[in-house]
C-alpha cells in the first residue's frame, strides 16, 4: 500500500519513522525493499516516543498502513492513533478494528484503492479535513489521566 501510495503522489514525500525489518518473511523484505528504494520515500529510522508528536505535528497526512488480517493488528490499538488525535493532523488507516472505531475522526479505508484516493482527497484540501477540532477535543478528553480516572471511579 505504501508502494502505491508513494507511486500516486511522486511529488509527495513519503516518511518513515521506525525500525528496518529483521530477518524473516523474504516476501515481505523484498516488498519493503521496494518501497524503501523509490526516489520519494525517506526512512528516518527509529526515534524514542517523546519525539514523536513532533512529527506528527509536521506531516501533511498521518499513515497507518497496517496489514488487516495479521493477527497482531486484529488484536492491537495502534498507539498512532491516540498520539495523531493530539497533533490534530488528518489521518489515513486500514481497517484494522481499532480505527474502524474512529471513523467519524480519521478516513479508514477498506482497500489500497481507498486508502490511495483517500490521501489525495485530504492533500487536494490543503491537508485540512476538516476534523482537527475533533481529534483534539477527542485527545483532551481522553489523557492518560482522564482515562485512569474514569477506571478507578469505575472500580470504586
Amino acid at each position: 500500500m505504501l508502494e502505491k501510495t508513494a507511486k500516486a503522489f511522486p511529488k509527495a514525500s513519503i516518511v518513515i519513522i521506525g525500525r528496518p525489518p529483521g530477518p524473516g518473511d523474504e516476501p515481505w523484505r523484498n516488498a519493503c525493499r521496494r518501497v524503501i528504494d523509490l526516489p520519494n520515500v525517506h526512512v528516518l529510522g527509529w526515534r524514542r516516543n517523546d519525539e514523536l508528536p513532533l512529527y506528527y505535528q509536521t506531516f501533511n497526512v498521518n499513515l497507518i498502513p497496517y496489514l488487516v488480517d495479521h493477527p497482531f493488528n486484529v488484536a492491537c490499538s495502534p498507539t498512532k492513533i491516540m498520539d495523531n488525535m493530539g497533533a490534530t493532523r488528518p489521518m489515513v488507516s486500514t481497517a484494522v478494528p481499532e480505527c474502524l472505531l474512529y471513523t467519524h475522526l480519521f478516513d479508514v479505508a477498506e482497500s489500497h484503492e481507498a486508502f490511495v484516493a483517500a490521501v489525495g482527497r485530504i492533500l487536494e484540501a490543503g491537508s485540512d479535513d476538516g476534523r482537527a477540532g475533533l481529534r483534539f477535543e477527542h485527545a483532551t478528553a481522553n489523557t492518560c489521566a482522564k482515562i485512569a480516572s474514569r477506571v478507578v471511579a469505575t472500580l470504586g
